[in-house]
């Protein structure tokens, strides 16, 4: 006579560390007519990895596997899982292979960087991933450090975003251009692996040290009080860089909503609100993005960008104040187009 009560597992399984797993059996149950007795099922499991649990009324196998099972010096585990289903008078058991593999985290340079004095910096390392499994990435425990940073700048230990404003004593005017060799280590903390990128950080002295931009001016911070139009703030950057600026707040004394209009800013930057604070900013609106490559003709000298900043009240067609600064954009060098080339052998 053949059982009643069969199992199977559909493996061999194979996983990544970090990977979400889901596991159903295969479950047969046909009861001879003149059975009787049986009860409910009930299941249980053997062999199974950190990470994954078993369901004992319905068989499934379910969890995340941690990143703690596999390494670089240990790729792969493989786990012999068993289980086993119950209805109180007949028992059957099935067993598969569970291949667990390593998911390594391998940085990828972000490229030589450069910038000037002043500038406000934003990298994120961690989207820079040479793994082919960059979606699992958010599980495992990362430590991010950094040697030889410029000064101003540091790195979240676990996000590996650098941040900062650089510093304005690094270059001189002896010594206009200053390299700096970075290095980035990330640690997986849950197996020991490790990965280390290197590259150069070019900087640029910045010729007006002591006059801060928008938003870091004691007598007129950034639009928050007063009126200006005799652009004494100055602003240094080269085209590439990104920029954060805070130039006020979202709302006025009196909780009115406040807007802000830019007129004149160079081509990539404009007006962003944040409601929220994240990464090191407070909410406020902030002149953002990338200064465009197409600001200054290539070898050209820098060019003068005279910005006017306008706040206005909610429901007030009338400006509350207007300031405006000087923001000087440098060109940077770029590879031209090759043309075709046509050459012989030898």
């Amino acid at each position: 006579m053949l059982p009643s009560l069969s199992i199977h597992l559909p493996g061999p399984f194979t996983y990544q560390e970090g990977e979400y797993v889901l596991i159903q059996p295969e479950l047969n149950r046909t009861p001879e007519p003149d059975q009787c007795g049986s009860g409910p099922l009930l299941f249980s499991a053997s062999g199974l990895p950190d990470g994954l649990s078993l369901d004992a009324a319905t068989g499934q196998i379910t969890g995340i596997l941690p990143h703690s099972l596999a390494n670089r010096i240990r790729p792969t585990r493989e786990y012999s899982i068993t289980l086993t289903v119950s209805d109180g008078v007949e028992t059957a058991s099935t067993s598969a292979t569970l291949t667990i593999r390593n998911t390594d985290y391998i940085l990828l340079s972000p490229g030589d960087q450069s910038n000037s004095e002043g500038d406000y910096v934003y990298l994120d390392l961690q989207s820079l991933w040479g793994s082919a499994y960059a979606g699992l990435n958010t599980q495992a425990p990362l430590m991010f450090s950094a040697y030889n940073l410029p000064a101003g700048l540091s790195i979240d230990s676990s996000t590996g975003v650098i941040s900062g404003t650089i510093d304005s004593n690094i270059a001189t005017a002896e010594q206009p251009q200053v390299n700096l060799w970075v290095t980035i280590t990330v640690v997986n903390q849950a197996d020991g692996d490790t990965s280390t990128i290197s590259f150069n950080w070019l900087i640029q002295d910045n010729p007006n040290l002591d006059e801060p931009p928008p938003g870091t001016n004691d007598s007129d911070g950034g639009g928050e009080t007063g009126g200006n139009s005799d652009d004494t703030w100055h602003l240094y950057n080269a085209e590439g860089d990104y920029v954060s600026i805070y130039i006020g707040p979202l709302v006025d004394e009196e909780g009115h909503a406040l807007s802000y209009t830019v007129t004149g800013q160079p081509d990539g930057i404009d007006v962003v609100y944040v409601e929220v604070a994240a990464d090191g900013r407070e909410p406020g609106a902030y002149l953002q993005g990338y200064i465009a490559y197409s600001n200054v003709a290539s070898n050209a000298p820098p060019v003068d960008f005279h910005v006017i900043i306008t706040v206005t009240k909610e429901g007030d067609g009338n400006s509350l104040q207007s300031d405006s600064f000087t923001w000087m954009i440098r060109d940077t060098s770029r590879l031209g187009s090759i043309s075709d080339q046509v050459s012989r052998e030898g």
